[in-house]
């Protein structure tokens, strides 16, 4: 499948005192390289949220290897892993410069709400064309 990448500028409302990344931004960097990417497949959410269907974070793991920087340039490169009946896995690294900095592996479930209350659902089809 093909890598998607998204360029992201550290700014300083992204960081700490001393200029470093706080930890938690970097979730909230792959979860915009996963939105760009359903965007550059020609999905968006709020396309998906008018049919009713939406995905939710179900597991990820991640790897903190090294720290980016206030005004560092840095890449986030998603990758389809997996698609199965009602969830998508994707790889998801962190590059500056020429090293990583991060890595994750995200799984998220498609799910529909039904009595007030979200309950996994299979992957609609307009959504696994793209994919």
């Amino acid at each position: 499948m093909k890598e998607f990448s998204l360029k992201i500028r550290v700014y300083y409302e992204d960081t700490d005192a001393e200029g470093v990344v706080y930890y938690g931004n970097y979730f909230k960097f792959i979860e915009r390289g996963r939105t760009e990417m359903f965007r550059k497949i020609g999905l968006n959410q709020s396309q998906m949220g008018r049919e009713d269907v939406y995905f939710v974070v179900h597991s990820l793991s991640s790897n903190f290897i090294s720290s980016a920087k206030l005004d560092d340039e840095i890449e986030v490169r998603t990758i389809i892993s997996e698609l199965d009946l009602t969830s998508l896995t994707f790889k998801q690294n962190i590059i500056f410069g020429d090293r990583k900095i991060f890595n994750a592996t995200v799984k998220i479930v498609c799910v529909k709400k039904e009595n007030g209350v979200f309950k996994p659902i299979k992957i609609p089809t307009f959504i696994t064309e793209k994919v």
